[in-house]
């Protein structure tokens, strides 16, 4: 299988990983909520500079999971490639 997951938006990549190799759909949902929480106007890219609530505990927290998910994109495109 060509590796075809080189660039496009959060939505694309889980569609696309989706469509190539199945995401559980509890999986998915999780993937795109989470997004979806750092994108709204409380969530974590853009309360920082106007809300008391986010903060450290906030920022790492997304640290850690967007390191694991990027292992887990990862480890997926490798699985392919073999």
């Amino acid at each position: 299988m060509q590796y075809r997951w080189r660039k496009g938006t959060l939505g694309q990549l889980i569609k696309k990983m989706d469509d190539e190799i199945g995401i559980h759909p509890a999986l998915r949902t999780a993937f795109s909520n989470l997004y979806g929480y750092t994108s709204d106007a409380g969530g974590i890219r853009h309360a920082i500079l106007e809300s008391d609530n986010v903060g450290f505990d906030e920022a790492k927290f997304f640290l850690v999971v967007c390191s694991t998910f990027t292992n887990f994109v990862q480890a997926k495109i490798a699985a392919i490639k073999k």
